[in-house]
């Protein structure tokens, strides 16, 4: 009974499972062995393989382990078809358990043509181009899978501008890229500018399309200061107090010591050495904590304001600029200085 339950649980299981197998497999392409019109060699073909794997992996649609060593003949033999007609090539998606194949052939003359079927809807695309060159293998498979394409090029007079093509970034300029054909939105933005107007460009079949910007600085920001100065000031304020409060300190604790030392010689009995030496030990602690945590203070607020003025919460970015480190030495020591405009 126990078995019976578990049987009828994996069949329910099974059952449940199939729709999402069949999701999953969709969109699986099989790339089948490409055939030869001549001597090829078999580095060459594989070459051309490889570059249409590649371009699947690149692609919405999945590479499917299936195909490898399987050819175009073999197709009509386990089809039992003499021509290669959709017949055919439905039964070999079936056989290979994919909906979309790619087959083709590679010539002597240094040519290639490829061809995707897919199940039920026929041809989608054929490529026919020279493959003298892994570049050249690679254009013709992404030719395959995504059809005719043009050249895009955009410049600005800002490198390292982002490109929004459509509204999704796709690249920094200067910018230059293979494009399907269609029509495209294209704006620029970058930090410390304002975003360039729109763009509308139109790719035909073997355009190079090129498109300049001229990118503006963005205005002084003239409202209040970002929370991050404003924090880092309160602290650079703070930690200079207490720095203040150390060096009075310090001075107290040297008059301290002084008074110790003066007891210590007289011994007069007016003043309690011990006294004055408790005194001393507790200005030194307190002394010792103002330096460390007004140092900490300053140097944390320093940072923070440093930081609001870079990413322009605060200052203009032109004349901001990265703070300037001067080192001043000399016979009887040495000293640094930090300066930025604010």
């Amino acid at each position: 009974m126990r078995n019976r339950a578990l049987l009828i649980f994996a069949v329910l299981a099974l059952w449940a499972a199939l729709p999402f197998g069949v999701a999953f497999a969709e969109g699986q392409m099989a790339v089948l062995k490409l055939e030869t019109e001549g001597k090829v060699s078999g580095q060459v073909v594989d070459q051309v393989t490889n570059a249409i794997k590649g371009e699947i992996r690149q692609s919405p649609y999945t590479l499917s382990p299936k195909g490898g060593d399987v050819t175009i003949t073999d197709v009509q033999l386990v089809a039992d078809c003499d021509e290669l007609s959709e017949e055919c090539l439905n039964t070999a998606c079936d056989f290979l358990s994919v909906q979309h194949i790619i087959y083709g052939t590679v010539s002597a003359d240094g040519t290639a043509k490829l061809t995707w079927y897919s199940k039920g809807k026929g041809i989608q695309r054929e490529s026919h181009a020279s493959v003298a060159d892994v570049d050249a293998m690679s254009r013709l498979a992404r030719r395959l899978l995504v059809g005719e394409q043009g050249v895009l090029i955009v410049e600005s007079n800002e490198i390292g501008a982002e490109l929004l093509l459509n509204g999704s970034p796709v690249g920094f300029t200067p910018y230059q890229a293979e494009t399907p054909l269609g029509t495209y939105s294209l704006q620029l933005r970058k930090k410390g500018f304002e975003s360039s107007e729109l763009r509308s460009v139109v790719i035909n079949t073997g355009d190079t399309v090129t498109v300049s910007f001229e990118l503006v600085p963005s205005a002084v920001d003239s409202g209040p200061m970002s929370t991050m100065s404003l924090v880092g000031w309160i602290l650079t304020g703070t930690g200079g107090a207490a720095l203040v409060g150390a060096v009075v300190t310090s001075v107290l604790m040297i008059q301290k010591e002084d008074e110790l030392a003066k007891a210590v010689k007289e011994m007069d009995g007016k003043t309690n050495p011990f006294d004055l030496a408790d005194q001393g030990r507790t200005l030194a602690l307190v002394s010792n904590i103002l330096y460390g945590v007004g140092g900490t203070l300053a140097l944390t607020g320093l940072t923070l304001v440093i930081i609001g003025a870079l990413d322009g919460g605060d200052v203009n970015p032109e004349q901001a600029g990265v703070p300037t480190f001067n080192v001043l030495a000399g016979p009887d020591g040495a000293a640094a200085t930090l300066q930025w405009r604010f």
